[in-house]
């Protein structure tokens, strides 16, 4: 995956800036009144992988390039605006509004966006392609702190649990169709033929009528019990399935909570989270970090990666070169 462009809203969407990140390291600074830089890439980065945008931002635009596709998302909280197409292609749009949308289809919708571009990235869960945006280094095997083990299982729990969601919202909304297809196609195929009867045989009319007439009354009780059935079946998923995503969303706040824990600790629980689930983070992968005050040496040694990386900060240092420097520029919109 290749970011092509990183974008951020300033005064309630007034006034918009962009860059256009490099290939290997770009060092990125941010304009005045700007959120601080962990803010903003942390925006950055939940346009790509989180469900939900980002706080603390009036709006960020992010578009990434991958395995032939081109990605551009829009969060303006709590909207999400996502545009995905082949090259060359017009894309297809998706807007995701909590306002306009169920929590069903939204959760739907989200999840599916979200696992084309993780896949796209090289990942096969959202949460290891989140993870993965943080980080800058290879994380090798080693034993776990109770907080890393106590972290990962609570997402592992979490994932787990959304998994099933996925799974009641495919069983909700698989179609009973072809079984209604076929009441209808027959009731219907024996009303032509009775018409039929009755319009070339009077002398068979009586008969014709009276079986039309007890046909229909079939037809017409297949489709109550069936509906009935129905009702019945989608009652149950949707009581299931409501029970499931309250658990879900419970993991998901302990998992947040075992978070805060380990960061109080000293530790990163998205390393824990690549290296107890043993990743191999692909070598294309983007990274999107805050350092408020890197050292030259820290930026010389991001370099060396051979990965894109692009990191928000508010000071460049001395001796950085002119070429990794590539601050957010006002975009101007509309007629000068």
């Amino acid at each position: 995956m290749k970011l092509t462009g990183l974008g951020l809203a300033l005064g309630e969407g007034e006034r918009l800036y962009g860059v256009v990140p490099r290939p290997g390291l770009t060092v990125v600074t941010l304009p005045e009144a700007s959120p601080n830089p962990e803010v903003v890439a942390e925006a950055w980065r939940a346009a790509l992988s989180s469900p939900a945008p980002a706080l603390g931002v009036v709006a960020v635009t992010v578009r990434a390039e991958a395995k032939g596709q081109t990605f551009t998302i829009l969060d303006e909280h709590p909207r999400r605006t996502m545009l995905e197409g082949a090259a060359g292609a017009l894309p297809r749009a998706l807007e995701l509004d909590p306002e306009a949308l169920e929590p069903r289809t939204l959760d739907g919708l989200r999840e599916e966006a979200l696992s084309r571009i993780a896949a796209a990235a090289g990942l096969s869960a959202i949460a290891h392609f989140a993870a993965a945006l943080t980080q800058t280094e290879a994380h090798r095997g080693g034993a776990a702190t109770p907080t890393e083990q106590a972290y990962v299982t609570a997402r592992r729990k979490a994932e787990v649990l959304a998994q099933e969601v996925r799974g009641l919202d495919d069983q909700m909304t698989a179609s009973v169709v072809p079984d209604w297809l076929w009441i209808a196609t027959g009731a219907g195929g024996l009303g032509v033929f009775m018409t039929l009867i009755a319009l070339m045989y009077p002398e068979l009319r009586v008969y014709s009528v009276l079986s039309l007439v007890v046909f229909s009354v079939i037809g017409f009780g297949l489709y109550g019990w069936r509906a009935y059935g129905e009702l019945g079946t989608r009652a149950r998923l949707l009581e299931v399935r409501a029970e499931r995503r309250a658990a879900r969303e419970v993991a998901r706040g302990e998992a947040k909570e075992w978070a805060e824990r380990l960061r109080h600790e000293g530790g990163d629980p998205d390393a824990a989270l690549i290296r107890l689930e043993g990743l191999n983070l692909p070598p294309q992968l983007p990274a999107i970090v805050a350092l408020p005050e890197p050292t030259l040496g820290a930026l010389q040694a991001l370099d060396l990666l051979g990965r894109q990386v692009v990191v928000v900060t508010s000071h460049v240092p001395a001796g950085t070169p002119v070429d990794w420097h590539r601050p957010l520029l006002e975009e101007k919109v509309g007629p000068e």
